[in-house]
């Protein structure tokens, strides 16, 4: 005698097929979270006005440096500092940075008077700014630079307690590098590069003394009093003065021109206003040339 038997499955209630529908879709949903989160890229801060924009993104640049979770995170938490809402709100507002600082845009006041009676004098600017300013020595090796074999000589300007601002060419193929300031000498490494193509970060362990504000480059005028303050052929923190004498824009990065003078040693060094907000980094100058200096706009690693 032949047995047919016929294997169903079980039949589920109401509740439980429901259930069951519902823990496969929030399975579904954990495992795409990620790709929602981040199909859209930085947080979206198309919904806020041009000025905040740019305050949010100035406050959280450095930020890009450890990735773009970081970057976005920062951004929506900046934003919401100031009441606004942004993109990506699903994200974590997670608190723990790394040690690297988040330097804010600090903009000083326009004390752009050409009038000598009006604004403060050269030896006040130089008297609150030469102690950001640094001498860079760099070489190839910590031997090398001991020896003082092959070191090349810049500046750097310290926008926080642990960065500074320089120009690339300065510390080209160093491993070593130090800052060096009238009583102290402090070891340094490449933290990255800006978004200028000389424009690099360097990052030291002690503390430094920052500059307390910077200039945004579309209220410079032609004709205002600038100061450059720099170590040309190692002299540290020479003072120069001069003029804006134009606003360039080069390969996408803006230069300000000026007639304060720059020699080798200078670059890496500050451009500052007549109220002593950072204008520039000192960049380079026009050999047989008179007068035709240059300086990477400060707003350029703010960007």
């Amino acid at each position: 005698m032949t047995v047919s038997t016929t294997n169903k499955a079980p039949e589920l209630s109401y509740g439980q097929s429901l259930l069951w529908l519902v823990s496969i879709f929030l399975v579904l949903l954990i495992l795409r979270l990620p790709h929602i989160a981040w199909a859209q890229g930085h947080a979206d801060l198309s919904g806020l006005d041009e000025q905040t924009r740019k305050q949010v993104k100035a406050a959280c640049y450095f930020r890009k440096l450890e990735g773009d979770r970081v970057y976005s995170e920062c951004l929506i938490k900046e934003a919401r500092k100031r009441n606004k809402s942004v993109g990506l709100s699903d994200l974590s507002n997670n608190d723990g940075w790394s040690d690297l600082p988040k330097v804010r845009w600090k903009e000083g006041s326009q004390n752009n008077s050409t009038s000598r009676s009006e604004r403060p004098s050269a030896s006040k600017l130089f008297k609150d700014v030469e102690r950001s300013v640094y001498l860079i020595r760099a070489a190839a090796s910590a031997e090398s630079l001991k020896a003082g074999e092959n070191v090349s000589q810049g500046s750097a300007v310290a926008i926080s307690k642990s960065l500074v601002l320089t120009n690339c060419h300065v510390i080209e193929a160093a491993t070593a590098i130090v800052l060096v300031s009238e009583k102290t000498v402090h070891s340094a490494t490449l933290r990255a590069k800006g978004n200028a193509d000389d424009s690099c970060i360097l990052e030291t362990g002690v503390s430094l003394e920052p500059i307390s504000a910077l200039r945004r480059y579309k209220s410079l005028k032609i004709g205002e009093t600038v100061y450059s303050i720099g170590s040309p052929f190692g002299l540290s923190n020479t003072l120069g003065e001069g003029i804006v004498s134009g606003l360039r824009v080069y390969k996408g990065t803006r230069y300000v021109q000026t007639s304060a003078p720059i020699s080798p040693g200078s670059s890496g060094g500050g451009l500052f206003d007549t109220a002593g907000s950072l204008v520039g980094i000192t960049t380079f100058h026009l050999k047989d040339m008179q007068n035709l200096n240059f300086a990477i706009a400060a707003e350029e690693f703010w960007k």
